[in-house]
């Protein structure tokens, strides 16, 4: 999943690219082998954007191939410059700068739609919780052993967005995760010990 790509699949009848990732025996970088059909022109540009995925300009079109072939194209009205990051590709024309990164894991499990992965329960807890909903405490209970995990996840993710009162929302369930996830501890370690002076 890439984000800050607008999913334009029209120019799909004009080129297709598919990849094939192989590793070379004496290397431990990834390789991407790009092959071409209806097009004799070579890209204008190409720039990696991140790890696993290859940037391709020509006049007015920029292709991104990720690691599992499936292209995505976007249009652009005026030329532009791809400048290679640590992290992605800066996109820089006449009128506006754009940076294209792959949406980190973090994000995904959060806002991935339907996701049911400990750090989206734990977000939408939160959620429950501002509304005084029950459902706050259900979702908790779904994810008592996996607490630690889930705000490590919402850290992550607040680190990665751009949106400040996103990141707010984030960081704040990571401190609602963090507080059940102290009192988790405590009580359990009140009744181990209470199971000892029992004994």
């Amino acid at each position: 999943m890439f984000g800050h790509l607008r999913r334009d699949f029209g120019c799909f009848d004009q080129i297709e690219a598919t990849t094939s990732p192989w590793k070379s025996e004496k290397s431990i970088t990834m390789c991407v082998k790009l092959e071409f059909q209806g097009t004799a022109l070579p890209p204008e540009q190409l720039a990696w954007c991140g790890m696993d995925s290859v940037l391709l300009y020509w006049d007015d079109m920029l292709l991104m191939v990720g690691p599992y072939g499936d292209p995505v194209c976007n249009l652009y009205d005026e030329p532009i410059i791809l400048i290679p990051e640590c992290d992605g590709v800066r996109i820089l024309s006449n009128t506006s700068m754009e940076f294209l990164q792959r949406v980190p894991d973090s994000t995904v499990s959060i806002f991935k739609i339907g996701s049911t992965l400990p750090a989206a329960l734990l977000y939408d807890a939160l959620d429950h919780f501002d509304r005084r909903s029950a459902k706050a405490d259900e979702n908790l209970r779904l994810i008592r052993s996996s607490l630690p995990e889930a705000v490590e996840a919402c850290i992550d993710a607040a680190g990665h967005e751009f949106d400040v009162s996103r990141q707010r929302t984030l960081l704040r369930a990571a401190s609602y995760g963090q507080a059940f996830s102290r009192l988790v501890r405590i009580l359990f370690q009140y009744f181990k010990c209470s199971d000892e002076k029992s004994e």
